[in-house]
């Protein structure tokens, strides 16, 4: 956490301790700070050929999705029609990928 958001984060302890903030308010700036500073990486961002895994989603560990299974690895390819789409590094087929998925590159 950058040192920015740790000020603003002691600042609202300071507010509510002095009464000029209620709990509830702080608790909803904190949210807005933490969520702030784990911005995560979108499909839009990456580079053509860059290898990633779709950032995966809470809840649903027994199908499409989850934490627990294992994730595809995927390339950043051109498409046909002058975008971007992904390539499965495993076997090589294409899927439309919209620019605003939450992904996370692998190095």
């Amino acid at each position: 956490m950058d040192q920015e958001i740790k000020s603003k984060l002691l600042a609202s302890f300071v507010l509510v301790e002095e009464g000029e903030l209620t709990p509830f308010k702080a608790m909803k700036q904190m949210e807005e700070l933490i969520d702030e500073g784990t911005e995560k990486l979108t499909f839009g961002e990456l580079e053509q050929g860059d290898k990633f895994i779709c950032f995966p989603r809470p809840g649903d560990n027994s199908g499409h999705g989850g934490y627990k299974p294992g994730h595809r690895i995927f390339y950043k390819w051109p498409d046909f029609n002058g975008g971007f789409c992904s390539k499965s590094f495993t076997d090589g087929t294409f899927s439309t990928t919209p620019d605003s998925m939450e992904v996370i590159k692998i190095i």
